[in-house]
């Protein structure tokens, strides 16, 4: 792009004052008063409950493949699943202890953390392997002939809605902890239906074993064959540092955290749509989405891909919204944010967190502008 042009975009980022960032998102942390008022949420009521839109009723064979890969379980209620016994159990199996918010546990593991200095997210990226993606032919516990109908399946009932594509993603291939202190991430690239039926069929799995009928559900998940796929991915490695056995898709959520003098400091969550396959209806910071790779000549860059969902998540983009400028003109605005003085709202803090409910990698960072979270 041209620089008149380039110069164009930040002119209209900075027309932009932060009052209206708090009126884009669903709900705020905190709102001053007298100042900025919740976004009225003119939704129909269906979509204001975070209920997902009616889907066309699966005949007998989608049905066979919704039980096969745990599809059927992934909208039932399930009161164990947020029980403190179930995240104790995770802990216990995957050998880290759980993530604790006040006086509850959630069923995550703090992998790496930093908050001492300053690090730039990209710094914690390795190597990347750059071969082509191309649909996995099979997983732990489908033949490639069951995978191909199963991913068939998944990508009909994900595309019902308003998603008409499959991203290409950046995934997980290994966490490696350095001598420094830091770790890395070797990754490659990774389809989105793969990640659904390898990564998320877990969580599904999980739901599934502990809705039997039966006294206690959750001593039974250690039976050997109770989570054939957790026993099969567990088999090739320690999932909280290895990718293998399936896709890692990795995910960016971002923490933006303004200090709104004289008020304080304030960031910015709001609702997930219903539409979306995955937590439909959750509260949610933003920006935040995959880690995607919308073409293979994309940097491997987390900063970038989070500046992106910032112009189109917050700012509301349209020349943006569904491009692949994952670079944004090779312009890097964490440079500039690194030069403001040091302060209360300018200091940052990482971590590398995993959910123990599907296995997903997480990294976040905290930041006057930025945080990362990748899968």
């Amino acid at each position: 792009m041209r620089k008149a042009e380039q110069g164009k975009t930040f002119e209209k980022l900075n027309a932009i004052p932060s009052a209206r960032l708090f009126a884009k998102s669903f709900t705020s942390l905190f709102i001053p008063s007298g100042e900025v008022q919740p976004r009225r949420d003119d939704r129909p009521q269906e979509a204001q409950s975070g209920a997902r839109p009616k889907k066309p009723r699966l005949t007998t064979a989608e049905k066979q493949l919704a039980e096969k890969t745990y599809f059927r379980y992934r909208d039932e209620k399930c009161p164990l699943f947020d029980s403190q016994e179930l995240v104790h159990y995770l802990a216990i199996r995957h050998n880290g202890p759980a993530l604790s918010l006040g006086n509850k546990v959630i069923p995550a593991t703090i992998l790496w953390s930093n908050v001492k200095t300053v690090i730039p997210p990209d710094r914690i990226l390795g190597q990347l392997d750059h071969t082509d993606p191309d649909p996995l032919t099979g997983s732990p516990t489908l033949s490639p002939e069951e995978y191909a109908a199963a991913r068939a399946f998944i990508k009909k009932q994900y595309e019902s809605g308003k998603i008409t594509y499959e991203s290409n993603d950046y995934r997980m291939m290994r966490i490696e902890r350095l001598p420094s202190g830091q770790v890395r991430i070797d990754g490659a690239f990774a389809l989105y239906y793969d990640n659904i039926l390898t990564q998320y069929t877990m969580e599904w799995e999980l739901k599934k074993a502990l809705l039997r009928n039966g006294p206690s559900p959750i001593q039974r998940l250690s039976k050997p064959g109770t989570l054939s796929l957790r026993e099969a991915i567990e088999a090739q490695g320690d999932p909280l540092f290895s990718g293998h056995g399936r896709c890692t898709a990795i995910t960016i959520s971002t923490l933006m955290v303004f200090n709104r003098i004289p008020a304080g400091f304030a960031c910015l969550i709001r609702r997930r749509s219903i539409e979306v396959g995955l937590s439909p209806g959750m509260l949610h910071i933003v920006p935040a989405g995959m880690f995607e790779a919308s073409n293979t000549h994309d940097n491997w860059s987390i900063e970038m891909n989070v500046w992106r969902e910032l112009l189109e998540e917050i700012y509301n983009d349209e020349e943006l919204l569904g491009t692949g400028y994952a670079e944004i003109f090779g312009l890097c605005p964490w440079k500039r944010t690194d030069k403001t003085p040091a302060g209360a709202d300018r200091q940052r803090g990482s971590r590398i967190q995993r959910d123990g409910n599907c296995l997903r990698p997480s990294q976040l960072a905290t930041g006057n502008m930025y945080g990362a979270l990748c899968p």
